[in-house]
């Protein structure tokens, strides 16, 4: 199997689509997300949820609609950032549009892994195992800010909700923070990893040691934004809630948005483009926080059209165009 790997990776990453195949794989790739799109409309509505469009024209709902972009924004920075630390220079426009098409991707692709086909397409051929370790770093600290966010969710949760703390809600507290410090402790200190033989023969260890060569002030600076982007889309989706009825305050939106995405980012999602999985754990996790079932399925169904569906529709315009 790993010498399978060893023969695989490289043709992969380094390999060169024909013209037509291009082509073929634009137009089928762009019908099947649409296809999705709709099946995804319809699976909702079947819910017998009606969005309540009276709701939404407010300033509050256009300040959701203003973050979108700063939340994307943020992503194609990062990015941008760590690109031009491995020496690969990319202008603001191809960057963007290689975030916006890795969303489109991900909406068809299991746990949205097709987000790394989007953003690798700009990187020159040579460095793509390079920078495929640069995007599993990106994709740790956003992780990690969820962790945290996660762990100051479930401490609110714990200080508010109980006055004789229950073993097991202790237990996730201590086990969230826990994860959040180990986590952190290393993506910021980690400077080498085991098994340098098993990285060359994988022809990995570019991918590794990008990874480990990033310094400390820029991982700060990376975790910093990753956390500045969480921020943003968590207050996205509390101020929906907000609008929608939830009437326990904009900090218990908050707290209540951070334990579903911490809930969410430890669920393994088979499904396309977490078909369900969100609204799920938003009307389970909402119960605890006393918001209606309704109110909880529709804010997460309309942060996902927002913060997903609208970027990805842009990004596979800009896909069409691209040559």
């Amino acid at each position: 199997m790993k010498r399978l790997l060893a023969l695989a990776i490289p043709h992969v990453l380094s390999f060169r689509i024909p013209a037509w195949l291009k082509i073929a794989s634009k137009w089928g790739f762009s019908f099947a997300i649409l296809a999705y799109l709709w099946h995804y409309l319809q699976q909702f509505s079947a819910t017998g949820f009606e969005l309540p469009f009276e709701s939404l024209w407010s300033v509050s709902f256009v300040l959701v609609l203003a973050l979108v972009p700063l939340n994307w924004g943020l992503e194609s920075y990062k990015w941008g950032v760590l690109l031009n630390a491995s020496g690969i220079d990319t202008d603001w426009s191809t960057l963007t549009g290689s975030v916006l098409t890795g969303i489109a991707a991900g909406l068809i692709t299991p746990n949205r892994t097709g987000e790394y086909i989007g953003r690798l397409a700009v990187v020159p051929t040579e460095k793509r195992i390079e920078a495929g370790g640069l995007l599993i770093f990106d994709r740790w600290g956003q992780m990690l800010a969820t962790l945290l966010g996660g762990a100051c969710a479930w401490s609110w949760f714990g200080w508010h909700h109980y006055t004789g703390l229950p073993f097991s809600v202790a237990l996730v507290i201590g086990s969230a923070w826990s994860l959040a410090i180990v986590g952190g402790a290393l993506l910021l200190f980690v400077k080498r990893f085991p098994g340098n033989k098993l990285w060359e023969r994988l022809h990995l260890k570019a991918a590794v040691d990008a990874f480990t060569r990033l310094g400390f002030s820029l991982r700060v600076q990376l975790l910093l934004l990753s956390c500045l982007r969480y921020v943003v889309f968590t207050l996205q989706f509390a101020v929906i809630m907000l609008l929608l009825g939830f009437e326990g305050g904009l900090l218990a939106a908050s707290s209540l948005a951070g334990v579903v995405f911490w809930v969410k980012s430890f669920v393994p999602s088979l499904a396309l483009a977490e078909l369900g999985v969100r609204e799920s754990i938003a009307i389970f996790i909402g119960v605890w926080f006393h918001l209606r079932p309704e109110i909880a399925a529709i804010s997460a169904f309309l942060l996902f059209l927002i913060n997903l569906v609208l970027p990805a529709v842009v990004g596979l315009f800009l896909w069409m165009k691209s040559e």
